[in-house]
């Protein structure tokens, strides 16, 4: 199981994968932060003190700063996780170029991958559409308005 977010969703990714108590795959915390700080050590699960992380943000993102974002990277190999940090010349959002470190980002911590190739890529696909679509509904204003 890969656990995944975007912007808040990728705050609640972090929060629940970390403090999770079985073993996960991965997590995917894109444009985001890592959520209540202070109490994180104390809450972390062992279980999952080694599951690959894939943290992306955006040099120009307006509503969760990069500085904010950096310093929940810092606590988290502070605290001795596996974090793959990347950033991207972008504001709150995704870019294809993300998109695609996210897919070498799945098909590495999918050991199974070289039993069945085909289905895989059709696996990561679904995946990435459904980012994308998360993404774009949560990023498209509401055009319904109160009557």
């Amino acid at each position: 199981i890969v656990i995944a977010g975007f912007s808040q969703g990728g705050a609640m990714a972090l929060h629940t994968a970390l403090r999770y108590n079985k073993p996960l795959a991965g997590v995917l915390a894109l444009s985001t932060y890592l959520p209540l700080k202070p109490s994180f050590p104390d809450e972390k699960s062992p279980q999952n003190q080694r599951t690959p992380i894939f943290m992306a943000h955006g040099t120009n993102d307006d509503l969760i700063t990069m500085e904010t974002s950096r310093v929940s990277l810092s606590i988290l190999q502070a605290e001795h996780y596996q974090v793959q940090w990347h950033e991207y010349a972008m504001g709150h959002c995704v870019s294809m170029e993300e998109i695609d470190d996210i897919r070498s980002f799945l098909l590495s911590i999918m050991n199974w991958w070289w039993l069945n190739p085909p289905l895989v890529m059709i696996f990561v696909k679904i995946v990435l559409l459904v980012i994308v679509i998360v993404i774009v509904k949560a990023t498209t204003p509401n055009n319904n308005t109160a009557q």
